[in-house]
């Protein structure tokens, strides 16, 4: 093509060298942006050239790499570390084993790149962990992938999911060798050492296999551990991701939980692992981790992750409050996110904790109606919701209302009540207004609803349709306003995770909704929503 500039050939020579260079560079660039998009899968001596983002080559000589699911398309990250990865890591450390975490939904990594990284590093064992059942198909894909490219090692599933639905996820993933159910650090390190002996599987608690023939072999539980001050604190090497994220630190101070809410995976059944359910970490041990993070990490939001945060007493005093004074001796300042029941606050421990750092809870209130509270099995009042809600107020914590507005059986006069007492909440988001109770695989919520044929199943997830015509009406009703509140319902997750502050923002919304809310209940629907 240059030579229609009719150069003397000296000169054309170099030109077109020149042009091939540039245009080899444009080319390798264009592949490796493709690569990295994972828009298409490249050949193997392209992959090697152009290895996955997050690549690092010191992992290929891993001995087990634990992964996190991803989701199966690019979304919004999750700003904190899996703890449960953690933990695993660092006990498996302790025995020696060279172990990396690949975490990919702090790295906003999809199941193509999670897969290409696995690929890159073939690991002799790899774990994935899957602790909630919306990424179920996500994980289902990601071992379908990795098997297609040819990775014919030892793959175990763990977390929360896994334990309670291995039965499912057994009979749908082929691809699976190994579940390891419940508290897996002494049983995921138990099979690392008989990984190639599959005949000493069957002396492994808490393990569920394939024999010989194909069939799962569920092994019995392993029991709780009941001192979990000898488990090593978690290995944190991605926590670095999740600062630069703007998230929080996680920590627990316990395992397990004294509740029995009705829609909660985690409850006694003669199924359970033997073993107190609620169990404690030694509060000062607690603070020197906490202190650790705050000076050493720079992590100055703390998140307690406990699923009972303040579990038995001890001496008169609750866990929390004890937890709170060994921070409270370090003087370090952090600023601390807790979850609690409605039945744990009080002015005395919080305004302690409030000492300690804590400047905004997530409240499980779930309902503001009677009838509902006592058919969630909440153990608590909607007086005592709604002094719990004072007393945060009153000490100036802020409160991440956890409500559940709908749930199958929702009737109108429950809906009534919850919208009454809900105009004048103090920490109530907009979005709130269209919660639906979740189905998880195995509460007893869920089990009740399969047993009157109510649940319409995708996937690993489920759908019900309300009992109640009329709260049909309602529903699309709100989600009509609230879509012309929050034109995109997509900025309502904002308002879900990101923002745990009450914000100006959402008084504007609330006082819009509560307005339109009036023009539901006379114009909007009028036949539908009339006993509203």
């Amino acid at each position: 093509m240059f030579f229609w500039l009719k150069l003397p050939p000296q000169v054309s020579l170099p030109v077109l060298i020149i042009y091939t260079v540039i245009q080899l560079r444009i080319a390798t660039h264009l592949f490796e942006r493709i690569y990295q998009s994972r828009k298409i899968d490249l050949p193997a001596f392209l992959s090697r050239k152009f290895p996955p983002q997050g690549f690092n080559p010191q992992f290929l000589k891993c001995d087990v790499l634990l992964v996190r699911t991803p989701s199966a398309v690019l979304s919004a990250p999750d700003c904190g570390e899996s703890l449960g990865l953690g933990y695993l890591a660092s006990t498996l450390r302790a025995k020696g084993y060279n172990v990396q975490i690949l975490d990919a939904r702090l790295e906003n990594w999809d199941v193509m790149q999670t897969t290409e990284l696995i690929i890159a590093y073939q690991p002799r064992a790899l774990g994935v962990n899957l602790n909630f059942q919306y990424l179920a198909d996500s994980a289902g894909l990601l071992l379908r992938k990795i098997r297609e490219r040819g990775y014919a090692c030892h793959i175990t599933l763990g977390g929360l999911f896994a334990s309670v639905a291995y039965q499912d996820l057994l009979s749908r993933m082929p691809e699976i060798d190994t579940i390891v159910r419940f508290e897996g650090e002494r049983t995921y390190a138990q099979l690392l050492e008989s990984l190639d002996q599959p005949d000493r599987w069957p002396d492994i608690q808490g393990l569920v296999y394939r024999n010989a023939s194909g069939e799962p072999v569920e092994n019995p539980l392993r029991p709780l551990i009941a001192d979990l001050d000898i488990i090593p604190t978690p290995a944190r090497d991605v926590l670095p991701v999740a600062l630069e994220l703007g998230g929080y630190a996680y920590v627990i101070s316990s395992r397990g939980c004294n509740g029995v809410c009705a829609y909660c995976v985690q409850q006694r059944s003669s199924s359970d692992p033997a073993g107190r359910r609620w169990r404690g970490r030694d509060p000062q041990l607690v603070a020197n981790e906490v202190e650790q993070l705050v000076i050493e990490q720079g992590a100055h939001l703390i998140s307690f992750v406990d699923d009972d945060f303040f579990g038995t007493a001890v001496n008169g005093k609750t866990h929390a409050r004890r937890v709170a004074e060994a921070i409270i001796d370090k003087d370090i300042h952090p600023s601390i996110l807790l979850s609690v029941q409605p039945r744990d606050v009080t002015q005395e421990d919080f305004s302690i904790l409030k000492q300690a750092g804590v400047d905004s809870v997530i409240l499980a209130v779930d309902n503001f109606s009677q009838p509902v509270l006592d058919r969630y099995r909440k153990l608590t009042s909607v007086e005592q919701n709604l002094k719990s809600i004072e007393i945060l107020k009153s000490l100036e914590i802020d409160a991440y209302l956890g409500i559940i507005m709908f749930d199958p059986w929702t009737t109108m006069d429950e809906l009534t009540k919850n919208f009454e007492i809900m105009q004048s909440l103090p920490f109530l988001r907009p979005w709130q207004c269209l919660s639906r109770l979740e189905t998880y695989h195995g509460s007893p919520i869920t089990c009740e609803l399969e047993k009157q044929d109510r649940l319409e199943q995708y996937g690993y997830s489920s759908r019900y349709e309300f009992i109640d015509p009329k709260i049909q009406g309602v529903y699309d009703g709100i989600e009509t306003v609230m879509k012309i509140v929050h034109p995109c319902m997509s900025e309502l997750d904002g308002y879900r995770w990101g923002n745990l502050y009450y914000s100006e923002a959402d008084q504007t919304i609330l006082q819009t909704l509560r307005g339109d809310l009036e023009l539901i209940k006379n114009d909007f629907n009028r036949d539908l929503l009339g006993g509203l």
